[in-house]
This record gives C-alpha cells, sequence and structure tokens, in this order.
C-alpha cells in the first residue's frame, strides 16, 4: 500500500507565504532563525521520503525477483496480484524525489505535463493498490469457501482481473488529470514567481469527485474487505465448532466401545 504522505496535490505547499523567500523579507534575527528552522524541518521531511523511497523500491523489487521462481507462478494463486501490487508501489515511489525537490524549492519545476502526470499517479496507484487488495481477499475467501472453483481458476483470468483493475482505477484519474493545470501567480517584491498545479473545476464539482474517491477508495472497498474476512472468520468458527463436536462423538464412542468390550469380556468370564 502506498503509506507515504501525499504532498504533491496540496497547492499550499508552495503557495505558503512562509515558504521560500518570506523568512528573508522579516526583520532582524527572527526572520534569520525562522528561515534556519524551516530549512531544518524540511531537510528533516525529505531525508525522511528519501529513505522510505528506497526502502520501499529495495523491497518491491525484491518482491518482484522472488515472484519470478517457475514453481510460484505454478503453485501461488496470488503472484499476479502480487506482482501488480508491487508495480503499483514502485509506480508510487517514483514520485516522491518529485515531491522531495519541491520541498526544497518552494516551487513547481516540472511543467504542466507534469502537474498532470505526477498528481494522476498518486490517484492511480492508490486506486489500484486498493482494488488489488480487495481481489486478494476475495481470493482468499473463494480458496476457503469454494476450494475446487478457486482451484480452477486459470492464472489468465487473474491476469485479466488485474488488467480491469487498471483500467477502472485509471477512469477514476482521469478527472484529475485532464481539469489539472499550471497556475503561475503574481511576482513577489524579490521579482520570484511562484508556479503551482491548480484544478480548475468549481468547488462543488470538486467536491462531488473528492466524494466519489472517498467512496471507491476507502469506504466501499473497507466494507467489502471486512465484509469478507467476517465470513472466514464465521467459516473458521463453523468449522471449529463441528470439529469439536466429532471429538466429542469420537470421545464417546471409543467410551462405549470400551464398555461394551469390558461387559462382554465379563460374561465370558462368568460363563467359564
Amino acid at each position: 500500500m502506498n503509506c507515504t504522505p501525499n504532498v504533491t496535490i496540496t497547492p499550499q505547499l508552495v503557495l505558503s507565504p512562509g515558504a521560500g523567500d518570506g523568512g528573508s523579507q522579516e526583520s532582524g534575527g527572527g526572520g534569520g532563525g525562522g528561515g534556519n528552522g524551516g530549512l531544518w524541518v524540511t531537510s528533516l521531511l525529505g531525508a525522511t521520503l528519501m529513505i522510505m523511497c528506497a526502502m520501499g523500491v529495495a523491497g518491491n523489487t525484491y518482491t518482484l525477483i522472488i515472484t519470478r521462481s517457475a514453481a510460484l507462478r505454478r503453485t501461488g494463486s496470488m503472484y499476479v496480484y502480487i506482482v501488480n501490487l508491487a508495480l503499483a508501489d514502485l509506480l508510487y515511489l517514483s514520485t516522491i524525489p518529485f515531491v522531495v525537490c519541491t520541498y526544497f524549492a518552494h516551487d513547481w519545476l516540472f511543467g504542466e505535463a507534469g502537474c498532470r502526470i505526477l498528481l494522476s499517479l498518486d490517484l492511480l496507484t492508490m486506486h489500484a493498490s486498493v482494488f488489488i487488495l480487495v481481489a486478494m481477499s476475495l481470493e482468499r475467501y473463494r480458496a476457503v469457501a469454494r476450494p475446487f472453483s478457486a482451484h480452477r481458476s486459470s492464472s489468465r483470468r487473474r491476469k485479466l482481473m488485474a488488467g480491469i483493475i487498471w483500467g477502472v482505477a485509471f477512469v477514476l484519474t482521469l478527472p484529475m488529470m485532464v481539469m489539472i493545470r499550471l497556475r503561475v501567480g503574481k511576482p513577489t517584491a524579490a521579482g520570484l514567481v511562484k508556479r503551482i498545479c491548480f484544478p480548475t473545476w468549481t468547488p462543488e464539482a470538486f467536491k462531488a469527485y473528492i466524494t466519489v474517491l472517498f467512496l471507491t477508495s476507502v469506504l466501499v472497498p473497507g466494507l467489502v474487505i471486512v465484509g469478507l474476512y467476517v465470513g472466514l472468520a464465521r467459516r473458521y468458527w463453523a468449522v471449529q465448532a463441528s470439529l469439536g463436536a466429532l471429538s466429542g462423538f469420537i470421545v464417546y464412542y471409543l467410551l462405549y466401545a470400551y464398555s461394551l468390550f469390558t461387559l462382554q469380556a465379563l460374561m465370558m468370564n462368568s460363563e467359564l
């Protein structure tokens, strides 16, 4: 899952009055101290993000190497989803250097194409990761509830499902890709020009889009996953109850057989 903070989509990052040259406009030593403090925080955040990026790239690359095993492909039912989940994470992690650069520059340096691509990648990989987790949960449920049907499922069907997941994620991302624009701000007193990625739709349309994103990436997938695991838990407890009843029957049968054998032995001894 994408666990890195989403900072590229917040225009306030480059519009903040205290960003960049704001500290230098303050009088006295307070401005310099604020600038040094801001630089320290920015450096710490940038280093943290880059460490997370390096660890994420290493872990997901290792996952892709492991899943290339032919034995795993033949026996594992999840490898298609695991590969796509790792690819989604790597695609998301590729945006982190641009985020760090934006933090240090206090400006957007990658043009309108960068706005459309980089900000859309965040939504694309988020939806793809969530939908893949739902598909994996459904696969686990089918493996328990309908093991023979799950065993007959082919790798081709899973690849088709992964393709559908990426397609749906792209469709949900398309409005952001179309409506985002690069806006150039007014020059500051120091002559600096701030550029931001800014959505051009109305506030009502933006709220509606955010609501759709919340439903498709958080609420509905969360309810589906919870429902599937509740179903698995119910089946588990039902199996445990059945095993408990079966164990009780076996113990009862053994005691009955032992008593019957002992009674027959006593009767035979009395006749002798």
